[in-house]
């Protein structure tokens, strides 16, 4: 996850984009896991290529 992690916040820097501490902890879980996110934050977490949202 950490590999995972440090991959998803170089990409965002790269973009000039960013994404919360602990969202991007989620995100790179989610990634490493396979999963999907389930949030109201959809804005927030489309930023991550891959990962699937599911919003309510």
């Amino acid at each position: 996850m950490a590999r995972v992690h440090a991959q998803l916040w170089a990409d965002l820097e790269a973009r000039g984009q960013s994404l919360a501490a602990h969202d991007l902890w989620i995100a790179a879980t989610a990634l490493a896991h396979g999963f999907g996110v389930f949030t109201n934050d959809r804005r927030g977490f489309d930023r991550v290529g891959g990962l699937r949202v599911i919003a309510p």
